[in-house]
């Protein structure tokens, strides 16, 4: 039997999809919201099997309104997010079981999919099996997106629908944080140096800023790129740095101290491999800032605000309204580790640290859990143990390293320029992670659509090697 004659033809397969759909859009008649909500799935699961590119690029733009948008469906409630991603990954697995894809096993996907099974067995000492699904389900659909993204993603055409859903997101999220600085709208604990922290609809004004680093950063190079080539539209030489320039200020609003750093850890690696001007405008702006810093008042203030973020503090000592996050974040660390030192095989389990953090916690004044450790690999460590940790370790360094071999070794300047943007990402994922969990709500999402972006870089190299090895 031949290899067409395995499969249904096209037109019964058109069919039968056409009519089930028809089927549940009469069922979902009298619920609008359900209507509304299957034809945006129907259109998700077209996405998957057609082009996933673009339901990547729909998703980037839902990421930043998914707690302001929630379908109630029976029997669940589903976040925008969840009801664009879970279609399109459907679709693309049809796609995928048809024969029409493959899978790509890249060492990124590989490690991801390692830290996920490390989160899943943790299931052993997990004491809220509902928060072990929930943390679970977090590392799954992101790696599942991860692998539809990295195969999505083949060449920077491909790329291009991704940078509009993410610029979408910039824009959408940053003029609510814009809006919420200028009303003074917010918990009054959110309220810093006289203004209102932005923190849009992420809830505080740490994951707003991280998933801002892990958005804006992605498109610096390109808009560097755009701004210094002559030949681009004036309107795509326009936009994007526009954004970039809104993306960075909105950034600046959350007045997120491990935001900042991270994005000036992230900014300063890709100006150190963008070009040699670029080195050279990186080290004249360390030499201005330096003097500033160090010798006058809100220099010495800035610095100030930074270093006690991540001062060590005892103990005993006096706890004020002005150290109150730190002894608090540091609180949190503790209790982390020693999780980790009680479970250090497997963890406590994924997503138990809230459900744990009372038994683990030394200091009286801080019994009340603020979520997650205020630092990534702690967290990590006390969820998973040391089955989590090594792979988690291991993710940063082997997806650096083969973004950085893309971005060092790419012939073309786009792809490169978007390698270049996913390392920025990667180090500021990295250094912000030392003060914040960064892997909840859907910040994942965003971050492994961020890796994904690099593959063009990579296949260009691999295509390069090949056609040298043929010649040869």
């Amino acid at each position: 039997m031949s290899a067409m004659t395995m499969h249904p033809p096209l037109d019964r397969r058109i069919g039968t999809i056409g009519a089930a759909a028809i089927a549940g859009m009469l069922v979902l008649l009298i619920d609008p919201v359900g209507l509304v909500a299957l034809s945006v799935a129907l259109v998700l699961v077209w996405c998957g099997w057609r082009e996933p590119a673009i339901g990547v690029g729909i998703v980037a733009a839902t990421i930043p309104v998914q707690e302001r948008l929630v379908v109630a469906l029976v029997p669940a409630e589903l976040t925008v997010t969840q009801l664009t991603v879970l279609p399109l990954i459907g679709g693309w697995g049809a796609s995928w079981l048809y024969g029409r894809i493959r899978v790509p096993l890249t060492p990124t996907i590989v490690v991801w999919g390692l830290v996920t099974a490390a989160m899943a067995l943790s299931i052993v000492t997990a004491v809220d099996r509902g928060a072990w699904a929930k943390e679970t389900y977090r590392w799954a659909i992101a790696l599942a997106l991860l692998a539809v993204a990295t195969s999505a993603i083949r060449r920077f055409a491909d790329a291009i629908p991704v940078l509009i859903g993410i610029s979408i997101g910039i824009v959408v999220s940053a003029s609510v944080g814009f809006l919420q600085v200028v009303t003074d709208t917010g918990p009054p604990s959110f309220s810093s140096g006289g203004l209102m922290r932005a923190y849009a609809w992420f809830g505080e004004p740490n994951p707003f800023a991280a998933y801002l680093e892990m958005s804006v950063l992605l498109l610096v190079p390109i808009a560097i790129l755009l701004l210094t080539r002559k030949d681009e539209k004036p309107l795509f030489r326009v936009s994007l740095p526009v954004v970039v320039t809104v993306g960075i200020v909105a950034l600046l609003l959350t007045q997120s101290r491990g935001g900042m750093l991270g994005f000036a850890a992230g900014g300063a690696v890709i100006a150190f491999w963008y070009a040699r001007w670029s080195r050279i405008v990186l080290l004249a702006g360390v030499l201005i800032a330096l003097p500033f810093v160090l010798l006058t008042s809100p220099g010495k203030d800035a610095l100030d605000r930074f270093t006690s973020s991540v001062a060590t503090v005892r103990i005993d000592e006096q706890t004020t309204t002005d150290n109150w996050s730190v002894h608090e974040r540091i609180a949190h660390w503790r209790a982390g580790v020693a999780m980790f030192e009680s479970e250090p095989l497997n963890g406590i389990g994924a997503g138990n640290f809230d459900a744990r953090y009372r038994e683990y916690t030394e200091i009286w004044r801080f019994r009340i859990p603020r979520g997650h450790a205020h630092n990534s690999p702690i967290q990590v460590a006390a969820q998973t143990g040391v089955i989590g940790l090594i792979p988690y370790l291991a993710l940063f360094f082997v997806a650096g390293a083969r973004i950085a071999r893309g971005v060092s070794q790419s012939r073309c300047a786009r792809s490169r320029a978007l390698a270049l943007g996913a390392l920025g990402v990667l180090i500021s994922v990295a250094v912000h992670g030392q003060f914040d969990y960064l892997h909840g709500l859907s910040l994942n999402l965003s971050f492994v659509i961020a890796l994904a972006m690099a593959e063009p870089a990579l296949r260009g190299l691999h295509s390069h090697l090949t056609q040298t090895g043929a010649m040869t």
